[in-house]
């Protein structure tokens, strides 16, 4: 069987003797766990942040270490022009600042429910739902569309912690929280597409419709809040606009289910 040993000298450096060649990627990511699991605040359980490329840096981490736990992560990080004074005053190289500052860019929706990202599902029409196609000549039609599953994986209480985080040039008006049937194996939704010449450019869910506000907690990133707490049941935040119908997709979102027995 290989053999292998390794050497930390105060987890600045691994040296590794072996028949096997770690990839590159790999032996960073290895690294950079070394230093989560040693002696000291371990942020397994929380995002990375300025603080903590603070402390690896002072701890020895290699640059090159660092800099592949910002892109595999979920990375906060502040980089006003204070903090990135403090950054190089901790000695953080140039190139991890700017690895900061890429992950900091949102490239596409991110939805966040009681700290947690959830993925998007892409709705199917239910049969006997609408002809489709009539939307394509201008006209408005209901449908039922629908999610896969009764229930959803994700749940929450009643007065759930969502947050909105958007690219630049995204509407949080674009998101309308739905209250979505179960109807046997699956969930639907009754919607009217508005279409015309061009692609379909506006959904609007149709009954259900939760009322909510919007609270600005950075730029980019909105918090919902509700007036009074969410009834048991199962719930979307729906995408207007997101119906592509020439790939087969008749609308976008993100479900969960509210559970009051969680509070």
């Amino acid at each position: 069987m290989p053999m292998f040993s390794y050497q930390l000298r105060g987890l600045s450096e691994v040296v590794m003797t072996s028949h096997l060649t770690l990839p590159r990627r790999l032996f960073l990511t290895f690294l950079g766990l070394l230093w989560l699991a040693a002696p000291g605040p371990s942020l397994l359980a929380e995002d990375l942040s300025n603080a903590s490329i603070i402390e690896m840096t002072k701890r020895g981490v290699k640059e090159d270490a660092i800099i592949a736990l910002i892109k595999s992560e979920t990375a906060r990080f502040s980089l006003t022009d204070q903090d990135r004074l403090r950054l190089k005053q901790a000695r953080v190289s140039a190139k991890v600042i700017a690895a900061m500052v890429e992950a900091s860019v949102i490239k596409a929706p991110r939805i966040i429910l009681d700290g947690k990202p959830i993925g998007g599902k892409t709705l199917a029409q239910a049969k006997g739902g609408g002809d489709l196609s009539r939307v394509l000549k201008g006209k408005s039609v209901k449908a039922k569309v629908f999610l896969e599953g009764a229930f959803s994986e994700v749940t929450t209480g009643s007065t759930p912690n969502l947050e909105i985080e958007l690219p630049e040039g995204d509407s949080i008006d674009d998101y309308l929280l739905v209250r979505i049937d179960p109807k046997g194996t699956r969930r639907e939704i009754e919607v009217t597409f508005v279409g015309g010449t061009a692609a379909v450019k506006t959904v609007f869910p149709l009954g259900g419709l939760i009322a909510g506000t919007s609270v600005v907690v950075r730029p980019g990133l909105h918090k919902l809040t509700f007036a009074s707490p969410l009834p048991t049941g199962e719930y979307m935040l729906y995408v207007l606009g997101s119906a592509d119908f020439a790939k087969g997709i008749y609308g976008k979102g993100y479900d969960f289910g509210v559970r009051n027995w969680i509070d």
